[in-house]
């Protein structure tokens, strides 16, 4: 009895962290908001400006973060645009894009791909280079003012 509560332990151990390193073979961004503010989403269309250097002459407000990774080049602005768009941003600044390389193991998954996960490291299994793009960035909206109405005296 005792046996079975404890490879069940251990297959429970195995096999809850299957999901942490699968991510790895997409892309996967997040975004942490800086204010209270609700901004709505602007509609596909609207153009979203990106700072990889500089910052933009207007005046602005920042609304957050974000944060995460691609794996292919292509998807950074594609990705950086979406995640603004969504936060109600106007723009990207401070985009900060660091290529790395990830060594993970690699399990046969029952689907047919494959899981990542540090903990399933062991012999039989072979390792894998992931190749990624640790992507971050501050989502901005411009700050309007508004215009001061002067109405003239008729006399």
């Amino acid at each position: 009895m005792n046996k079975k509560i404890i490879c069940l332990f251990i297959l429970l151990a195995l096999f809850s962290g299957c999901s942490n390193y699968a991510s790895l073979a997409r892309s996967n961004m997040g975004y942490i908001s800086y204010t209270a503010q609700y901004y709505p989403a602007h509609p596909e269309d609207h153009y979203i400006e990106l700072f990889f250097e500089g910052s933009p002459e207007k005046e602005y407000i920042s609304l957050g973060r974000i944060d995460g990774f691609v794996k292919k080049d292509k998807d950074i602005r594609p990705l950086l645009i979406e995640k603004a768009r969504q936060a109600g941003g106007d723009a990207v600044i401070d985009i900060k894009v660091d290529y790395q390389k990830k060594d993970v193991a690699a399990a046969p998954a029952m689907s047919g791909g494959y899981h990542y996960n540090r903990a399933m490291i062991s012999t039989y299994q072979p390792y894998e280079t992931i190749e990624i793009y640790q992507i971050s960035g501050v989502v901005i909206k411009y700050a309007f003012k508004k215009a001061i109405v002067v109405e003239k005296d008729e006399k």
